[in-house]
């Protein structure tokens, strides 16, 4: 079933995360003051946060009593996924504040409407109520238990007053990492051969000396690892996003972080964040010993063979680190589909099931799996879930107001969406007279994209290549060019055809400034070539033919109505509602991602 436009803002569905979720703000180095001697606590967005700020139980607006509270909007506002996101302007929060406005006015109008589900929305409902509770299980027993008290965070602060210079190995699994450990506290192997022997990265001390580093600036759990080491100790296997490590204490002196005060929040939410990362992974275990879980390790070694990194860097001109999101997915034959990961004493999971799993997750959060340990450390957590679920309703948390709030809304979302196919989708009926109609007063809407032939010759110098930009604009043809590099052994050139959807260097010169014949000489690039541009052919694209587009012309004319049916039908179930709105209330609400 398709949505109107405004209405896709109304389907989303609050979800516990188990990954932490950084903060925006940007905290002071320290306490700093206003020129009145106002605390500063933190900046938001470029203004600094003296307490002006709406508290979480602060109301915006109400529908029949029915309050959105600045923690619902700042909350339900990042539970949007970020390319559709309202901006964070004055019209943005006053766009967004209308949207859940108008999804409480749905709310009230289907409460009284019964609920009859079809076989695929009890299949949808079975398996949403598995997540929540698995959500909930990790709320009470994780999260609720993982609020560091102000003592702990003044022992984090103590630490974080030293340096310490280090060592480290990176190792390629953990595995590998405990084996080495292992053998260097046996004293089976020294330090410095583990470090040329085992370390997958080449640093160029022979100890893999890193330095100096003070605690505040390293990230967790790899400060309270190292804060805790003594002169000389080494570490457990460290996980972090480039690897597993090794460290090697080696020496400390002090450091004077910034003061207490002012970075208070930031610690809270360092120490809070590792709380819940040791407890997460106990409840794991627990919960994986308790069914006998076994991995099958070949099956997993096989496996996680055919996935790449999730995230990977690389360094580029200017030491800057380029990131990139792996988004694709491995395909398994059946037959490999149907290998089993992890048994245990009454059931198993299998590699089908593994990746149709991961193919539903973000490739935002989509965790990486290409090495067996971490693939194997997934196959549980995944196989787990049913049981997790399991467990929290035998715990009663199936009666917990935040399930129940959660499911409710499940529900209210299924109603929702029946009553809009009913009211406005259904109501939506196009002749072939408007279509056509449509079509042929948007044009543009249905003209390819325009496309190019040019070529394009790399040089070494700005001297060799106004050299051959003289020969082609004296009349030498890009082809001659080629052949004559081609008969000597040498590639520097080719003659390319590009259409304007697609992604290539110097798009705008070609399409935008250029035109057929001319000749350009660009650079230096950033390695210092120079490269010469003839455009030789431009088609600016022409009108589709009606019969191949007219799905499209469909969908546009469809969804314009849509629109207009679905705004029509709000603005008369608003009417039935006693609503309040308080936009002057907006401009002092902190938009800043909630944290765990």
């Amino acid at each position: 079933m398709r949505t109107p436009r405004l209405l896709t803002g109304l389907m989303f569905v609050l979800c516990l995360s188990a990954a932490p979720t950084a903060s925006l703000a940007q905290s002071g180095a320290g306490a700093s003051k206003t020129l009145s001697g106002t605390p500063i606590q933190s900046w938001i967005d470029g203004v600094p946060d003296t307490g002006q700020f709406l508290k979480g139980d602060e109301v915006l607006a109400t529908v029949a009593g029915r309050p959105v509270t600045v923690e619902r909007f700042i909350g339900d506002y990042f539970d949007v996924y970020a390319p559709i996101r309202s901006k964070t302007d004055s019209a943005g929060r006053a766009e967004f504040l209308q949207t859940l406005v108008d999804k409480l006015v749905l709310g009230e109008v289907v409460r009284p409407l019964p609920f009859a589900p079809g076989f695929e929305q009890r299949t949808t409902l079975r398996a949403y109520r598995d997540r929540v509770l698995s959500n909930v299980l990790f709320q009470r027993a994780v999260l609720d238990s993982s609020s560091p008290s102000e003592q702990d965070l003044r022992e984090f602060y103590e630490k974080m007053k030293q340096e310490v210079r280090v060592q480290r190995i990176r190792l390629i699994s953990p595995s590998a990492a405990e084996r080495l450990r292992s053998d260097l506290a046996a004293g089976r192997i020294t330090w410095r051969k583990a470090v040329a022997e085992h370390s997958i990265e080449k640093l160029p001390d022979p100890d893999g000396d890193i330095g100096w580093a003070n605690l505040y600036g390293l990230s967790e759990p790899m400060a309270s690892l190292i804060a805790d080491l003594k002169v000389g100790g080494i570490s457990t296997v460290t996980h972090t996003t480039d690897g597993f490590f090794l460290f090697r204490r080696v020496g400390t002196r002090p450091f004077s972080p910034p003061s207490f005060e002012g970075i208070r929040q930031t610690l809270f939410v360092r120490l809070r964040n590792h709380l819940v990362s040791q407890r997460a992974e106990r409840l794991q275990k627990q919960l994986a010993a308790e069914r006998g879980m076994v991995l099958d390790t070949a099956n997993i070694r096989y496996a996680s063979a055919f996935y790449q990194p999730h995230v990977t860097s690389e360094r580029k001109d200017g030491g800057v680190n380029a990131v990139t999101i792996n988004v694709d997915m491995p395909h398994f034959e059946p037959a490999d589909n149907q290998r089993v990961l992890v048994r245990w004493k009454d059931g198993s999971y299998k590699l089908g099931q593994f990746n149709q799993s991961m193919s539903e997750l973000s490739p935002m959060v989509r965790p990486s799996v290409h090495e067996p340990d971490l693939m194997g450390d997934q196959v549980i957590l995944l196989a787990l879930e049913p049981y997790r679920s399991e467990l929290a309703a035998s715990l009663g948390y199936e009666k917990d107001s935040l399930a129940v709030s959660m499911i409710d809304a499940r529900i209210e979302q299924f109603k929702v969406e029946a009553l809009i196919d009913d009211s406005v989708m259904s109501r939506v009926q196009l002749t072939d007279a408007e279509r056509r109609a449509y079509y042929k007063a948007h044009p543009r809407e249905y003209t390819s994209f325009a496309s190019i032939r040019f070529f394009a010759y790399s040089t070494y110098s700005r001297a060799a290549g106004d050299s051959v930009a003289a020969l082609v604009r004296a009349g030498l043809r890009g082809e001659d060019i080629l052949r004559s590099d081609s008969l000597a052994g040498t590639k520097l050139g080719s003659i390319q055809s590009r259409s304007k959807s697609e992604q290539g260097p110097f798009g705008k010169l070609l399409f935008e400034e250029m035109r057929p014949g001319q000749v350009r000489v660009e650079g230096p690039l950033t390695d210092q070539t120079f490269v010469v541009l003839q455009l030789l052919e431009f088609d600016p694209g022409s009108l589709l033919p009606y019969e191949r587009v007219i799905d499209y012309v469909d969908n546009h004319l469809r969804s314009q109505h849509e629109e207009q049916l679905y705004q029509q039908f709000m603005q008369r179930q608003r009417a039935k509602f006693p609503i309040t709105m308080h936009h002057d209330r907006l401009r002092d609400v902190k938009l800043v991602a909630p944290e765990l």
